[in-house]
């Protein structure tokens, strides 16, 4: 839907898109992102600003709804690309899992 505007199961184009929030457990009046994960890394670790000193919290999602039939897709939003960087890291609870196909050298 994100890519071509329209909702691949009925064609609808108009879409409604969220970003999604969760209310925090702590206090009911404060709302924060859905992240995708967070992990017992320090977000000083990572050189980034979302977390706290124990925990990185790594990504958001973005829903796409089609206003006519209700499909709904999900999309991870990683603008500092924090999964690839976890990726790498061991224990990180992050791996990549790539399936392209390796054509040998000739």
């Amino acid at each position: 839907m994100r890519t071509h505007q329209r909702c691949p199961k009925c064609t609808g184009t108009k879409l409604y898109v969220c970003t999604n929030h969760q209310p925090d457990g702590d206090n009911a009046n404060y709302v924060h992102p859905l992240h995708v994960t967070a992990i017992e890394v320090p977000a000083k670790k990572l050189g980034v600003t979302h977390g706290t000193l124990f925990r990185t919290h790594v990504g958001s999602y973005e829903t796409w709804i089609c206003a006519s039939c209700g499909y709904t897709e999900w999309y991870a939003r990683d603008p500092a690309h924090l999964l690839e960087k976890l990726s790498k890291l061991p224990d990180s609870g992050v791996r990549v899992v790539d399936s392209t196909p390796v054509v040998p050298y000739r």
